[in-house]
């Protein structure tokens, strides 16, 4: 690739079909060596910016300035690699639906979201079904919500060790991770 004309880097189709050349699955440190090659012609075509960032979530920084804005493709950039937002500039960080849409398909995105957001009960609870985690980074007093905590763990057990001491000794939240480790052996098992 080093011997190929930076010139043909901002040449929509050259890059199109220079992308459908390498195996996106195999190759995706190719496709960030493309976008740093690449002009504003190309990293402005969402067509093409798609495509690289189903590759590799990496290549959403390389956007122009006129897509990172745009609310419509991130959400669906986000849905094809889910690890987005802290690309995202920060207009996009605090608008409930990027970040809604950025949490249902993996709740750890709430890590780089507009701070009002850690304190919002909904966006925490959906947070806590894919990354339990999360709860390292929210607002403290969600550690004490029952609903949340027990979500948490039903995700995975191990994320009794960030409840309030009163949630970590309720039989229910204990019942709940004793089933997680029953399914979780399961699941061993069968893989």
């Amino acid at each position: 690739m080093e011997s190929i004309d930076e010139r043909l880097f901002s040449d929509i189709n050259f890059v199109k079909k220079l992308l459908s050349s390498i195996d996106l699955e195999d190759s995706d440190y190719e496709v960030i060596e493309i976008l740093e090659r690449a002009g504003k012609e190309v990293t402005s075509n969402k067509e093409i910016m798609l495509a690289a960032i189903s590759a590799n979530y990496e290549s959403y920084q390389y956007l122009d300035e006129s897509l990172k804005s745009d609310s419509l493709f991130f959400i669906e950039a986000e849905k094809l690699s889910g690890c987005l937002l802290q690309y995202a500039d920060k207009d996009l960080q605090s608008d409930r639906n990027v970040v809604e849409s950025a949490v249902e398909i993996y709740g750890g995105e709430l890590k780089f979201a507009s701070d009002k957001f850690k304190s919002d009960r909904e966006m925490v609870l959906k947070a806590v079904k894919t990354e339990p985690f999360i709860l390292e980074d929210v607002d403290e007093k969600f550690r004490s919500d029952f609903e949340i905590a027990k979500s948490a763990v039903i995700s995975n057990g191990h994320a009794i060790k960030l409840l309030s001491e009163d949630l970590q000794s309720n039989q229910e939240i204990k019942d709940a991770v004793e089933t997680w480790k029953i399914e979780f052996k399961k699941k061993q098992a069968v893989e």
